[in-house]
């Protein structure tokens, strides 16, 4: 892309001080997280095919026109793509955009572009049906169905225990395979703490939870962690803990503070396919369709089941890290009679 297409490439210090520029420019791009670059990365090469296929020049800036003709085109059969995928690709066009140093494509644009998203939405329209959560009691009707003299199934169950109380998404505690190294969890970033407040880690606690008062996650990358911070995640649940500790009493002598925090044998560390596996075969058992279901559950689920034991939603933002509306998707609507009870008080 040209220089002139660049932010502040017009600006009266590009020439006297480009590294400034330079740096506007990195803060720019560093504003999208790499999950979600990743993700914008299908948007635009999608966007870009449309227009070389269409012959439609140039790419950017987009009319409102193109990119109605380029959604519509998306939606459309054999391959159409939901509404939000729709809605995704185009945000990854728009961001596109102010990176290249153009003005936001749809700022005062007529609502032509929302009607056509309108109508994909009234044509595709089918009952939705959101995924299930996996709470905490749904974790106890697992339980008979799992040999906790197992090292595998003890694994699996300090693997849901800690991603249900934790809140965690999937990302945050398994891998997508070997190639992925860049968030694993290790050893060192689980901190059990006793009653005196006294810091161990899960390989020198023994397998007794008495004297165990609470454990610290420390993630060091998350979805709303987008400058690497770092954030704490308390673990409190006695469950959780008496899960952590068993699966600790398993360990070999030869594992490093640096090794996968939930690993098997060979420590190489446990995968999301391993884990919705194992917890599909579960669900089956229990009566349930794991179609239902999600990786996503575990996150969910405790929100859910906090909302059951009267925890306030700003407690439960809070320890799922929330800070959109997107919460409300998570916990359950009041019941009617809570509604009256609540109302009442006024």
């Amino acid at each position: 892309m040209p220089q002139q297409h660049r932010p502040f490439a017009d600006h009266p210090c590009a020439a006297s001080h480009p590294e400034l520029i330079a740096q506007a420019q990195t803060f720019l791009a560093l504003a999208i997280g790499p999950s979600t670059r990743q993700t914008y990365t299908s948007g635009l090469k999608s966007f870009i095919s449309f227009v070389d296929t269409h012959g439609i020049r140039p790419a950017f800036p987009a009319s409102v026109q193109t990119l109605c003709l380029w959604i519509s085109f998306l939606a459309s059969p054999p391959s159409a793509v939901t509404v939000g995928t729709c809605k995704v690709y185009l945000s990854a066009v728009v961001t596109r955009h102010t990176e290249l140093g153009y003005d936001h494509p749809l700022a005062d644009a007529p609502p032509m572009l929302s009607r056509i998203m309108a109508g994909i939405k009234r044509m595709s329209a089918q009952p939705s049906r959101p995924k299930l959560p996996i709470t905490t009691a749904l974790l106890e009707e697992m339980r008979p169905h799992l040999n906790l003299q197992q090292r595998s199934d003890i694994l699996l169950w300090a693997m849901m225990w800690t991603a249900t109380t934790g809140l965690l998404r999937i990302s945050e505690f398994a891998t997508r395979g070997d190639s992925d190294t860049t968030r694993v969890l290790s050893l060192q970033q689980l901190t059990l703490h006793d009653q005196g407040q006294r810091p161990y880690s899960l390989a020198d606690a023994g397998s007794s939870d008495e004297e165990t008062q609470y454990a610290i996650l420390r993630l060091t990358a998350s979805k709303t962690d987008p400058f690497r911070a770092g954030v704490d995640i308390v673990l409190s649940a006695p469950t959780t803990l008496r899960a952590l500790l068993a699966y600790g009493a398993h360990f070999q002598p030869n594992c490093t503070p640096t090794t996968p925090l939930f690993h098997h044998p060979d420590r190489t560390a446990a995968t999301r396919t391993w884990l919705m596996k194992r917890v599909d075969g579960l669900l089956r058992k229990t009566g349930r369709d794991p179609r239902q279901f999600s990786s996503h559950s575990f996150r969910k689920g405790g929100a859910v089941s906090l909302q059951s034991i009267g925890v306030e939603d700003s407690l439960i933002r809070r320890l799922g890290r929330w800070k959109s509306d997107a919460f409300n998707l998570y916990v359950r609507d009041p019941s009617f009679a809570t509604l009256i009870d609540t109302n009442a008080k006024l």
